[in-house]
């Protein structure tokens, strides 16, 4: 007996020796505070009373010094395509001067990204800056990325199945050559260099993308699961393509599939998309080897994309910024990806179909992310841009977005963004990769440190996670006293003095996915509440 009590103590012991405090967070080498700049100076942007205001220079210097004096590190920026390139090889750089000597007269760091994408349409947005429109007839057939509804296809990014997808290659390399000769002076102010991979500048398709054409809508958004967009001939042969290799005789394929198809030439992505992806059914979606088959190329493309984008960066940027580490993002897609689960009934029929058709996760997915986790999904595409840093000695880093966001599984969106974020950390962690994160809404009136709201969420996945750093949308919304008292305090947090505590208004324990708290459960009252539950062994 005496010997299990003085077990329960040697337990207890060492639990408060490692347990985390709010007040001394977890170690956070490199930690890095960011803002994001606005999409314009001089421009319109909305406050958080959707008010919608001029921003101008001035305005810009005021902000400037004041995320400086919370710790904020550095700004970015997208560097639009479409307004440095109107014309092909001609490159006008003067808004990026100005932009560049205000951000490093007032002693930060500038954060760009190669923004191959267009803006205008996004939540937030109030700047619109399409691609550059001859980029069209250097992509040839299959530029545009087309959905299982056939609509007119997007041209907010060129689709990766592109016909002359060598040209457009060319041209990206060219782009991120001339900024580096005409900025080479800037390398040691540079923090690192995003790689724009689809909308939004994030490494997916355009799924959940709602665009106009001629006057008409078309595409569908948050929270549904968006649509398939491989629909273009390209894509299409790509498809039977790969699926040749994979089974070399049609017989086989069959075999495999259920089918009875003649030939190679009948493959096709689905022809149904909300029959495609009903997890009831057992000859559909992740149930059957068609589906698989699927998911993994639709996949695969995407992945295999990333690494082609960040190899042109990587060859591009041999010369001054050949030390800037490089960056490539990946969206929260957190709607969808749960309701498949005991306390849901397993009511969502399509779960994580949201990830599926952006391209981000894999055929190895878990479905029901409240009771299994999130799975391996994402594995591949941080093992690509692992093999990727070992094989050419690159510096790059993983973003993460909507990491401010709880989960909210109910229908019906389904949200489990809290849940991915972790999981997907831990895959980065799995492949030693650094991993940031961004929040997908701008902090508002009501974000705060309460539990489960927006800084919370941000600092429970610094605190419990491996992320190492946060880019902030956008500099305009920190700088409201409130928000920027919060920031400020979760900067202290991780770039506090050796020896000395950060400063902590909120002592709260956070909690990570799997704990869950009814009520506001402190430092001080956790402490005596594990003491009891040790000694009840």
């Amino acid at each position: 007996m005496c010997r299990f009590f003085k077990f329960r103590f040697v337990i207890v012991f060492l639990v408060l020796l490692f347990l985390p405090s709010a007040g001394f967070p977890r170690n956070i080498p490199g930690f890095t505070a960011d803002v994001m700049a606005p999409l314009i100076i001089p421009g319109e942007v909305i406050n958080d009373s959707g008010q919608v205001y001029e921003y101008t220079w001035e305005l810009f210097d005021q902000h400037l010094q004041a995320v400086k004096a919370i710790g904020v590190r550095a700004v970015s920026t997208d560097v639009w395509w479409g307004l440095v390139e109107r014309q092909q090889d001609v490159y006008d750089w003067s808004y990026y001067d100005a932009l560049f000597e205000h951000i490093t007269k007032a002693g930060l760091q500038i954060h760009p990204i190669m923004s191959f994408h267009s803006c205008g349409g996004n939540v937030g947005d109030t700047y619109d800056c399409p691609i550059p429109s001859w980029i069209w007839d250097v992509a040839g057939p299959g530029g545009k990325y087309i959905n299982e509804l056939n609509n007119p296809g997007i041209q907010e990014t060129v689709s990766l199945w592109a016909q002359n997808s060598n040209a457009v290659h060319q041209e990206y390399s060219e782009y991120m050559e001339a900024f580096q000769a005409h900025f080479a002076q800037y390398a040691g102010d540079i923090q690192g260099i995003g790689i724009s991979c689809g909308p939004n500048g994030e490494w997916r398709y355009p799924s959940y993308d709602v665009y106009t054409v001629n006057g008409t809508s078309y595409g569908r958004g948050y929270p549904t699961r968006g649509y398939l967009y491989c629909y273009s001939d390209q894509a299409k042969t790509s498809f039977i393509v790969a699926m040749t290799s994979k089974y070399a005789n049609i017989s086989v394929l069959n075999q495999a599939w259920g089918t009875s198809l003649q030939n190679f030439d009948q493959v096709s992505p689905p022809t149904n998309g909300d029959a495609f992806f009903n997890i009831n059914d057992s000859s559909a979606y992740i149930n059957a080897q068609y589906g698989r088959d699927f998911i993994a190329w639709y996949h695969d493309q995407m992945v295999e994309h990333g690494k082609t984008m960040l190899t042109l960066a990587i060859n591009a940027f041999e010369g001054a910024f050949q030390n800037v580490p490089l960056e490539i993002k990946i969206p929260g897609v957190h709607w969808t990806a749960g309701g498949y689960d005991r306390a849901n009934n397993y009511a969502n029929n399509m779960p994580r179909s949201g990830e599926v058709c952006a391209g981000i996760i894999s055929n190895i997915f878990t479905p029901d992310i409240a009771d299994n986790g999130c799975g391996p999904g994402y594995a591949q595409s941080m093992q690509m841009v692992s093999d990727l840093e070992k094989s050419t000695g690159a510096d790059i880093t993983v973003y993460f977005t909507a990491i401010e966001m709880s989960d909210n599984d109910v229908v019906q969106a389904y949200s489990m963004a809290r849940s991915l974020a972790f999981g997907v950390g831990k895959q980065a962690a799995n492949k030693g990769l650094t991993i940031k994160g961004e929040n997908a809404i701008a902090p508002n009136n009501g974000s705060s440190w309460d539990q489960y709201n927006f800084w919370w969420n941000i600092n429970n996945a610094l605190f419990y996670s491996t992320y190492s750093g946060v880019n902030i949308l956008r500099i305009f919304n920190v700088v409201d006293p409130t928000q920027k008292a919060n920031y400020q305090e979760l900067i202290e947090k991780y770039t506090r003095v050796k020896g000395k505590p950060a400063s902590s208004h909120h002592s709260s324990f956070f909690l990570a996915p799997g704990f869950h708290s009814h009520h506001h459960v402190t430092e001080q009252n956790v402490v005596p509440s594990l003491l009891w539950a040790f000694a009840c062994l």
